[in-house]
Formats: structure tokens, C-alpha cells, sequence
């Protein structure tokens, strides 16, 4: 007999279980999004009795369940070795039946002398669909069903997911479901979305040859996959579905299922903007074929529901818009779903994934390929980062452009990676178009279920090379040999549908046909003479929204605010709940220092002024979301909007407050916005894509990306390049999407000291040349004063349009009492400056002027001090870079005239900072006869050097150089 002791002791999976069920770190934050969990019941005693008796049967289906997926017919090509599934074979586990078949023949065999026409009782093992026979069963039904269910044109791996729940769900499901009849009609309309893309692809081809349209033949059946999820989702009830997609198959989902205008289509393949004339071409450049993308209504054949499908724009980076979809797919329900519940007085809670879809569809090689990919499915279940569960569509070509599958990956399948999020994954035979539409009805069955990702491994080919223009066949010559001589999905689909009585040869013949006529007709009619692109429509929600005019930039908004009322704000924002226990040291250092500078109304900080900002957007009902690896505290530990419990972690947000309880000197009638302050995953790419995708949503968001240090942007170049810097010029689509990238030379290094600001000046849109009129297509500031700052993230959301802002923010002047502000600078009547220039008693006696960025200031004002050098030399700080202020800086230079050098000083290389950005542009303002000195370090192949000494020494060189001659 087992001791006491022993028999109380926890069993390991129960203590695996309560340590994931640990409360959750930020649960008090606005915008968490707790992982829901579903339980199905258990078995019932007679079926766990069953399932003990009937041990060896449960072995042979739980091996189908797992190994079935390795023997399953998913291949068109049939290229691959068929591997041998020993596992399969009935007799291994002592049941009497010969395997279904050869390649489930095992060499080692248990001793068996039961009856071939024995039945077993499949009660609580295995579900067979309602045909009257009951739960009795030979094995050969058994093993047939098993093969049937497992190893035919779809194969499911789910067997490695945690939760017992999703996986009897899914066994329960498929096994009842397996192939359930798809009525004629249903059968007629995927045949005619086939025919309808393979015609597509064909006219394009015959009509525009020398075209790259990047096609959908051999992966035709792509379009019954989102044709069925959409159909699937609008009976569900959801009202949007957000798609995320490469180039592959675009064009044929644009216009064969969702509708865009094929004369838009027409000018593009004719190299013509799709960008209305109103739409100057020296602000919007337009885009390339392969990235069109639309917002439309959608309603399902024999439906009179419909919903609203976003196909987001992409760039030729594989992948990039993933994230962004999810973004996205995140901003339409947080806060805008959830809010309107509560207005409707919904009793029922807002839940994530049961009124906007995430679909995102990939290519095989990107999906493993693409590191965004593994960061984006990082985010899947996230609670600041979850949309309710995301669909996948892998389109598997089976190739990567010319690399083969066996080169691409070290994983077997394409999808494994999905594995990291125990994501189920359901592998499809793309000729089997029946099968396809049955398994995409599955994975939307999941997915609202349970509101978690499903992955769906669409095995297809890809009939001509990685373009039209490309020759496969010099690199695969096997694969290509076998897909020539194969027909097409739509014509073995056809063929299926004919032998069966569904379609008739003529009748099929006849839609091709009036088809490709209706195609021809668009090319008419998209004739120059005869259509002009319509006016883009805003945006749902944007339509307060205009495009700025040229020049308009250099007029300054008004973004002050009523003294009283920041007040409260500011004493809001260090308000302890009562439940909360806050760290001793907080109360002296942060919550103290905050009030008493409120109090007396100067020395306001750059977090306080952050905190005013905030809540002052926030009263004007604009929606706030700081998203960073460590925004909650704040990389130097200067903004704490997160207080935690110091005795058991729970958060509070003390801004959520003004959600709820607005200040009472607040004469605002609007309804206040809120504020979600995320900590985020260990990763730059797919958080700052993901944010940007929130941007896209509305103009009341204001979504803000903070790295731990400037140059972590590294790794979201990509988004950075191709949405916040080209995204408002190629596609029209604003967005106020502010990135703070704390920049700094302090001798840490070359890695963080960096936002490379040089980088950023490349990718503006700023003319050389004063004359010049123009838009610019973002905003760069390095701010050295918290007031400064204020105004720029209120500037962002008070202006009728949205711009892009790139904050090089500060980090060693945070907490600097010369850098601080008094409240008044922040009254209404106030606002940025982009030039701070210095008062002189006597200008007259001004012998240098230096011009320069950043916290270099306060440095040099005080060797100015020290040196008794003042009134001889003055210092310009420029806090807009781009787009520079001439006449902000012509004014600043005025009072000078009796200077007799002007100088340009930064501690960043001679080739990075601002130096080679502002100095054609300083040449055409400086005083006539004075030429702009360089003093900085000169050019280095990093930001900075790596050891403390150097750092030093060129630091003292350049403060000797700025004050020499004095």
C-alpha cells in the first residue's frame, strides 16, 4: 500500500497546468485581451471503459491521427518518395486486417489470431458519421474509414496541440465530416471561379504578353480557398474579413472574386496610374501592378448577407504586409469593436475573432523563409497583440523561385513552422477541389471556435516560372516536365463535374467563352480617351480627412492646452489605486518630482509632458497605444505608466482613468478616447509593422512604436522604407504612425547611440532646392525641451490630415532641469518650434554662430559658461530637421549680421547625423560672403567608437574646435 504522502503528492502535468495558469503580468492594462479557453465534456465512464478494453484498437487510431499525415495523397505531382508508415498497419497492434495499403505493411508484427470479420466498438475511440450502423465495427471498416479520414486528399496534423479540447474537436469534426457531399450548386459556382481565373490568366496572356502579372495557374484553386472562407465567415456573422497576400494569384483574387474594376486592372498593364488626375504625380507616385489592393463589399453567391474584405496594399518584400494585416485586423475590434459593444449595451462581451477575420495567405518558401513570419505568429495569442485568430493559406508551389523545397527548409513540410504555436495544420491536395473547399470549411470551424490560428498547407504548382517571362524548366527540369503534361484544376475539375452530370461540355464551353468576351470588353473601355480613375474614397472613418497642400507645413498648429486641466492630468497620471502597493523609490523619484513640479508649474520633464500629451489627446478622444519592449517603464526608467503591485504584480495605468472619470475642470463634451501601454515581445519587425497597421485604421489612432534604443529600427527597415516612408505616396493611405527612437552619442558604443538619422533623411521626399513647393511625406525631429515634445504628439492628431513622425528621442536630457519646461510654454496659443535660438543682450557682439541638433546643446552652453564666452558665440538648435525650416532658420540667423563664421556642429561622424542633409540646404540661407564650417568627427565606417577613450578624446576635440579663436 502507497504511503500518504505519496498518494497527495501532485501529479507533474497538474503543476505544468497551474504555472500557465499564472496571472498574467499587465490583466489591469486597457486593450488585454485574455486567451480564452473552451472546454469540450470529457469522455463518459462506459467510453473510457471502451476505450480500456478496446486498448489495442485506440493505439491503431490514435496512429492515424498522428502518422496519417505522412502517408496522405496532398501532392499533384506525385513527385516525392512515398514514405513507408509502419504505424499504420493494423497487425502490428494484434488486429486482424491487412493494411489499406502497401505503404502501411510493417515488418514487425504482434501475434494475432482474431477473425477478420470480428466487429469492435468504436464508442469513444472513433467517430463515424450518422449512416445507421452504429458505433459496431469490423476492421475493415475501420481501417478504410481511418485511411479515408487521414490519408486522402487532405491531411491534419493536430495531434501535437496541447489542449485535449481542440484536439477532440477537431478528431470529432473531420472523422463525423469527412467527405460531406458539396451540393451541385456549390460544385458549379467553385467550378466557374476556377474557369473565371484560369481565363483571366489566359487573356492576360494573349493580350498583354510581355507583361509580368506573377499569375494564379496551377494554384487555381487559391481562389475556392477564399471564396469558401469568406462564404463560411459571413454566415458566421463577421462583418470584416482583413487579407493579407503576396503577388502570387493577387490580380486573379482582385478581379475574379472580388470584384476591382478591371479597367483599373487595364491602365496598370498598360503602365498608366490608377491614382486619379487630382492626384499630382510630384506627391503620389502610384504603385506597381502586383500591389494593387482594395476595400469592398463582398456578398457570397445565394447569399444577401455580405461583408467587407480589405486586401491591404504590399510591397515586393515577401511577407512585410502579414503583420501588417494583423495590426490591422487588431485595430478594427481594439478599440473600435469593443467600443461600439458598449454603446450598443451589449450584455455580451466583446470577443476578438467573431466580427473581423484575419486571412493571410503565403507563399511555401516566405512562410519558413521570411523571419517576419515566426515573429508574426509570435504575436498570435499575445493579449495586446491577438485578433481573435488568424486563417492561413500557404500556397505551396512547391518552389521558391528557382530553389527547390529540399534547399529551401530543413523541415519537412512548409508549414512547420506554425508548430511553434501548436497551430493546427491541414495539408490539401490542390487538384482536389471538393477536398479544398472542405477543409477551408474546418479551419474557419476552428478558428471561431476557439479563436486561434489555423494553418492551411495548399498543395499546388506553379505552372510557369517565377514570372511569365521566366523558363522553369532551365533549373527543374523533372518538376516541369510533369507539370506540362498535366490539365489544369478548373479542367480536371470540369471534367469531374461533366462525368457527373453537374456541368455539360457546351455549357462550359459557352462560360469560357462569354467570359473572355466580357474581359475584352473592359479592355475597351479602360481606353485612355474613354475612363479617368475615379477619386479615391476616404477611407471608413477617415472622411474628415483631406490631403495637405504644398507648403502648408511650415504654418504651425496651435497645440496648447488649458493650463487648469493639465494640472489634473498631471496628477492623474501618479494617482496609486488604493489595491496598488507602489516601490518605495517611485514615490520620491517619480510621483513626488511630478507633482511638485505641477504645483509650481516649471520643471515639467520629458515623461511629464509625455503624460500631459497623452491625456490631453485622450480627453479629445483620440485613441493612444505606446507599444515598446519596454514602454511601460520606459528604457531609463523615466515614464513608469505601468505601476505594478510590489506584492503581486497586478498593473494599474493610471491614464485609463480619464476614460472613465474625466477631470473635472475639463469643459470637453467629447466622448474621451483610451490608452493601451504595451510591453512587447523581444522583436522590432512584425511589432513595428503591426503598429503601423493599427495607424491604417483611423485617424483618431495614434499608435506609437518606441525602441529600447534608436537603431533597434534596424530590423524593420523593411516597414520602415515601404509603409512609413512610401505608403501615403504610392497608395494614398495616411497615417499618423509616430516612431521615438531614443539617439544620443554618450560613449556607449556603436550600437546605441545611433537612430541613424542619416537614414531617415534619405527616405524624405524633400526637395533640394527652396523653390521647390512641395508635401513631405514625414516629419523628423530631435526635441530638446519637454514642451517641444508635447506639441509635436498633440501636432500629430490636430491637424486634418495624419503624417508619419520620427522622434529622435532623448535620452540622457530626460530628467535634465535645462531641458524642462514650464506649463505656460504649454497654454493654449502655444506651439512647436522648429528652431530654438538663443537671446543676446548686445547681437553685436556675436563673433561665431553654431548651428546644430540635439542634447549637444546643453553640453556646449555650459562650456559657454564655464569658458565666460557669452555673448560671443550663440548656439541654433534645429529640432525639425525635416522638413527644414528656412525661414525659421533665416529669422534665427537675422539678428547675426556681425558674425564671422557660422558653423554646423554635431557629435555623430561627418557621414551620418544631419551634417550632409542640412548643409545644401544651409548654403542657400547663410549671409552672403560666409561659408558653413564643419566641426563633428569625422567619417567613421560605425555610429561610433567602441572604446570610452576615443570617444573622448574626439569629443574634446570637437568642443576645442567650436569655442578656438575666442
Amino acid at each position: 500500500m502507497l504511503r500518504s504522502s505519496l498518494r497527495i503528492r501532485p501529479r507533474p502535468h497538474a503543476l505544468l497546468s497551474q504555472t500557465h495558469r499564472r496571472s498574467l503580468h499587465d490583466r489591469g492594462i486597457w486593450g488585454y485581451e485574455e486567451p480564452k479557453t473552451y472546454t469540450l465534456p470529457d469522455f463518459t465512464p462506459s467510453e473510457l471503459a471502451n476505450r480500456s478494453q478496446n486498448a489495442s484498437l485506440l493505439r491503431l487510431v490514435e496512429s492515424y491521427r498522428r502518422h496519417g499525415h505522412r502517408a496522405a495523397l496532398v501532392d499533384p505531382l506525385d513527385l516525392a518518395q512515398r514514405p513507408v508508415v509502419p504505424a499504420l498497419d493494423p497487425r502490428r497492434y494484434g488486429l486482424g486486417a491487412e493494411p489499406e495499403r502497401d505503404e502501411f505493411v510493417s515488418e514487425t508484427l504482434a501475434e494475432t489470431g482474431e477473425d477478420e470479420g470480428k466487429k469492435y466498438d468504436t464508442t469513444g475511440i472513433l467517430d463515424f458519421p450518422e449512416d445507421g450502423k452504429g458505433s459496431m465495427r469490423t476492421m475493415k471498416e475501420i481501417s478504410q474509414r481511418l485511411a479515408e479520414v487521414y490519408c486522402g486528399g487532405v491531411a491534419y496534423e493536430f495531434m501535437h496541440m496541447p489542449s485535449k479540447h481542440e484536439r477532440r474537436f477537431l478528431e470529432t469534426l473531420l472523422e463525423r465530416s469527412h467527405a460531406e457531399p458539396i451540393s451541385a450548386s456549390e460544385q458549379l459556382e467553385n467550378w466557374r471561379l476556377l474557369a473565371r481565373s484560369e481565363g483571366f490568366d489566359q487573356w492576360a496572356a494573349k493580350r498583354f504578353p510581355n507583361v509580368k502579372r506573377y499569375g494564379g495557374e496551377g494554384a487555381e484553386s487559391m481562389m475556392v480557398a477564399a471564396a469558401k472562407i469568406l462564404g463560411e465567415a459571413t454566415k458566421g456573422g463577421v462583418e470584416d474579413v482583413v487579407i493579407g497576400m503576396p503577388h502570387r494569384g493577387r490580380l486573379n483574387l482582385l478581379t475574379q472574386l472580388l470584384s476591382l474594376d478591371m479597367r483599373l486592372l487595364v491602365r496598370k498593364m498598360r503602365g498608366l496610374p490608377t491614382l486619379p488626375p487630382s492626384l499630382p504625380p510630384s506627391q503620389f507616385t502610384d504603385d506597381v501592378l502586383s500591389h494593387l489592393f482594395l476595400s469592398t463589399r463582398y456578398t457570397p453567391p445565394s447569399s444577401s448577407d455580405s461583408l467587407t474584405v480589405h486586401l491591404l496594399p504590399n510591397p515586393s518584400h515577401l511577407e512585410t504586409v502579414t503583420p501588417v494585416a494583423l495590426g490591422f485586423a487588431r485595430g478594427l475590434q481594439v478599440p473600435f469593436g469593443s467600443l461600439e459593444a458598449q454603446k450598443s449595451g451589449s450584455s455580451q462581451p466583446y470577443e476578438l475573432g467573431s466580427k473581423v477575420l484575419s486571412l493571410s495567405i503565403h507563399g511555401d518558401a516566405a512562410f519558413g523563409g521570411q523571419g517576419v513570419v515566426a515573429e508574426s505568429l509570435n504575436l498570435a495569442s499575445l493579449p495586446h497583440f491577438t485578433c481573435g485568430g488568424t486563417v492561413h493559406i500557404v500556397v505551396n508551389n512547391q518552389i521558391g523561385y528557382t530553389t527547390p523545397a529540399t534547399q529551401g527548409r530543413s523541415s519537412f513540410y512548409a508549414t512547420d513552422l506554425a508548430k511553434m504555436i501548436a497551430a493546427p495544420v491541414l495539408h490539401v491536395n490542390g487538384d482536389k477541389v471538393d477536398d479544398v473547399a472542405r477543409a477551408m470549411k474546418l479551419a474557419l470551424a476552428y478558428q471561431q471556435k476557439f479563436k486561434k490560428d489555423v494553418v492551411i498547407d495548399l498543395v499546388v504548382y506553379r505552372r510557369r516560372g517565377h514570372n511569365e517571362l521566366d523558363e522553369p524548366a532551365f533549373t527543374s527540369p523533372v518538376m516541369y516536365s510533369k507539370i506540362k503534361d498535366l490539365p489544369s484544376v478548373a479542367q480536371l475539375y470540369e471534367q469531374h463535374l461533366v462525368s457527373q452530370s453537374t456541368l455539360s461540355s457546351s455549357d462550359a464551353a459557352s462560360y469560357r467563352k462569354s467570359h473572355f468576351a466580357s474581359l475584352d470588353e473592359a479592355l475597351a473601355a479602360a481606353d485612355p480617351e474613354k475612363f479617368t480613375p475615379p477619386e479615391l474614397e476616404m477611407p471608413r472613418g477617415w472622411a474628415e480627412m483631406r490631403w495637405p497642400k504644398e507648403g502648408e507645413w511650415e504654418t504651425q498648429v496651435d497645440t496648447g492646452y488649458d493650463q487648469q486641466v493639465l494640472r489634473e492630468i498631471g496628477e492623474r497620471s501618479v494617482q496609486v489605486p488604493d489595491e496598488i502597493t507602489i516601490h518605495p523609490r517611485l514615490l520620491k523619484m517619480h510621483i513626488r518630482k511630478r507633482l511638485d513640479s505641477l504645483k509650481e508649474g516649471a520643471g515639467i520633464d520629458f515623461a511629464t509632458a509625455e503624460a500631459l500629451a497623452f491625456g490631453s489627446l485622450l480627453l479629445e478622444g483620440n485613441h493612444i497605444r505606446l507599444c515598446g519592449q519596454d514602454s511601460g517603464r520606459g528604457t531609463f526608467s523615466q515614464r513608469h505608466a505601468i505601476l505594478a503591485d510590489q506584492t503581486s504584480e497586478r498593473v494599474a495605468v493610471p491614464l485609463q482613468t480619464l476614460t472613465s472619470s474625466p477631470p473635472s475642470s475639463s469643459s470637453s463634451s467629447t466622448q474621451p478616447g483610451t490608452i493601451e501601454v504595451v510591453n512587447s515581445p523581444l522583436s522590432e519587425y512584425a511589432p513595428l509593422s503591426f503598429e503601423q497597421g493599427l495607424a491604417y485604421v483611423s485617424p483618431k489612432m495614434l499608435p506609437i512604436w518606441e525602441a529600447q534604443f534608436g537603431d533597434f529600427h534596424n530590423t524593420a527597415q523593411v516597414t520602415i522604407d515601404t509603409y512609413l516612408g512610401g505608403g501615403e505616396t504610392k497608395w494614398g493611405m495616411q497615417s499618423a504612425l509616430t516612431l521615438l527612437l531614443p539617439h544620443g552619442q554618450d560613449g556607449a558604443g556603436p550600437e546605441h547611440s545611433s537612430s541613424r538619422i542619416e537614414r531617415f533623411l534619405q527616405l524624405t521626399n524633400e526637395p533640394l532646392s527652396r523653390s521647390k513647393p512641395f508635401v513631405p511625406n514625414m516629419h523628423l525631429v530631435n526635441v530638446t525641451t519637454a514642451a517641444q515634445y508635447f506639441h509635436l504628439l498633440r501636432r500629430q492628431m490636430k491637424r486634418d490630415y495624419r503624417k508619419p513622425l520620427v522622434v529622435f528621442s532623448p535620452k540622457g536630457i530626460l530628467r535634465l532641469p535645462a531641458a524642462s519646461s514650464r506649463l505656460a510654454e504649454m497654454a493654449p496659443g502655444t506651439t512647436f518650434q522648429p528652431v530654438l535660438t538663443e537671446q543676446v543682450a548686445d547681437p553685436s557682439t556675436v563673433e561665431r554662430v553654431v548651428l546644430l541638433s540635439g542634447k549637444m546643446y546643453f553640453e556646449l552652453a555650459k562650456q559657454r559658461a564655464e569658458r565666460k564666452l557669452d555673448g560671443q558665440i550663440v548656439f541654433i538648435r534645429v529640432e525639425e530637421i525635416s522638413p527644414f525650416p528656412y525661414k525659421a532658420f533665416s529669422d534665427a540667423l537675422a539678428p547675426f549680421p556681425s558674425a564671422k563664421s557660422i558653423a554646423w556642429a554635431q557629435d555623430e561622424p561627418e557621414n551620418a547625423g544631419a551634417y550632409l542633409f542640412v548643409l545644401p540646404r544651409l548654403q542657400q540661407i547663410l549671409p552672403r560672403g560666409l561659408e558653413l564650417e564643419y566641426i563633428g568627427r569625422d567619417a567613421m565606417a560605425t555610429p561610433a567608437p567602441g572604446v570610452k577613450k576615443y570617444f573622448e578624446e574626439q569629443r574634446k576635440d570637437i568642443e576645442e574646435r567650436i569655442f578656438a579663436g575666442l
